[in-house]
């Protein structure tokens, strides 16, 4: 699951519109990535100032 960096957050709500399921919720300045969350990490490709992470993004040169 994505992991939130508060103090990299714009506030642009990049997250919130390009997750299929709904499951990331911006709410006064905060990201809550709900368990609805498939862990496509399109969330985390959206986030121009790098506030979400994830374990598997990017792809390691064996995933290409």
């Amino acid at each position: 699951m994505p992991e939130f960096h508060r103090e990299l957050c714009t506030d642009c709500g990049g997250c919130v519109g390009v997750c299929p399921v709904d499951a990331v919720e911006l709410w006064r300045g905060d990201v809550d990535i709900t368990e609805a969350c498939i862990e496509c990490d399109l969330c985390v490709k959206a986030c121009p100032t790098g506030a979400l992470t994830s374990q598997t993004w990017p792809p390691t040169e064996d995933e290409d």
